[in-house]
């Protein structure tokens, strides 16, 4: 466990540097990633954005592929 933590706060500190515009997607379901961390991250890079998708578990692509086809087209359009 402290090496997670350590990871996961080593990757926090390196969020800035992200310069692409970034797409943050969740399941609103997703027990494995709370909602906690998406916000962490989205807050952490700059022009990134949080879409939460309803009915989905952290497998999102799976579990509503229209879904997140049609935010990743939006998002890249």
């Amino acid at each position: 466990m402290g090496d997670d933590l350590s990871s996961y706060l080593n990757l926090l500190k390196e969020l800035p540097n992200i310069a692409a515009p970034t797409l943050v997607l969740m399941g609103d379901r997703d027990k494995t990633a709370p909602q906690r961390c998406a916000e962490e991250l989205v807050a952490g890079i700059p022009n990134a954005q949080l879409m939460e998708v309803a009915d989905a578990g952290h497998a999102l692509p799976f579990d509503q592929p229209q879904a997140f086809i049609e935010h990743v087209l939006a998002f890249l359009l």
